[in-house]
């Protein structure tokens, strides 16, 4: 009773009116049309690649898209279910299907390419422009929330916008070594996803309070 009274009271005095959580599929299409009207804007003001009309005919390009971009969805999708305590934990590993066809796609064609590897550091800097946006709009959707899994909340935000930042490059960069794109197109977004999770503590704090953080797991007591 002592500890149900500390948290009425602690309701009474510091709680104060909050929104509602977007439902999680209202809220990865919003931002999914935020992202692509971002992309848009950068592929008409840099202009496709030349070579973008003969790609699409070929399946093996048309594919890599098609799974980056359900890799992307997938983890906007999961970083939003991490803001949600009690939601199926089945349900985060949904963005690591389509990422590994992703990555099995590469890593084929690398074996079947026999293209040098170059340095291409251009790709980085684009993949950073276009998924900032991204990045930011989901973590702020995700800061309303609760995550109680901070860094693999932050893993999967940047995982989602950098994803989205790699399609968005392929369409303006006239590169088709398989080789070149695992190592500077593929290799930073995993790069960037990694290294921002070790943030997200400081981006995510906890909301729960210390008293109730401390008595948390509950124990039952003996008879």
């Amino acid at each position: 009773m002592t500890k149900l009274k500390a948290l009425i009271a602690t309701l009474a005095e510091d709680a104060v009116p909050v929104m509602r959580f977007p439902a999680p599929r209202r809220l990865v299409s919003l931002w999914l049309f935020i992202a692509a009207a971002g992309i848009f804007l950068f592929v008409a003001g840099m202009g496709v690649r030349q070579d973008l009309a003969d790609n699409l005919r070929q399946a093996r390009f048309v594919l890599e898209l098609v799974a980056a971009l359900a890799t992307a969805i997938g983890a906007a999708w999961a970083a939003t279910i991490s803001a949600l305590p009690g939601r199926p934990h089945w349900q985060k590993l949904i963005p690591f299907v389509p990422a590994v066809v992703w990555a099995g796609l590469l890593i084929h064609g690398t074996w079947l390419d026999a293209v040098p590897l170059r340095s291409d550091l251009i790709c980085f800097p684009i993949i950073i422009l276009l998924g900032t946006l991204p990045c930011v709009v989901l973590i702020f959707a995700m800061r309303r929330g609760v995550v109680l899994s901070p860094c693999l909340g932050m893993f999967f935000a940047v995982s989602a916008s950098a994803a989205l930042g790699y399609v968005g490059l392929r369409l303006v960069h006239p590169e088709n070594a398989v080789s070149m794109i695992l190592v500077w197109q593929f290799g930073p977004v995993v790069l960037l996803a990694l290294f921002a999770s070790c943030f997200g503590r400081r981006m995510f704090p906890h909301k729960v309070p210390d008293f109730l953080m401390r008595d948390m797991p509950f124990k039952r007591s003996a008879p």
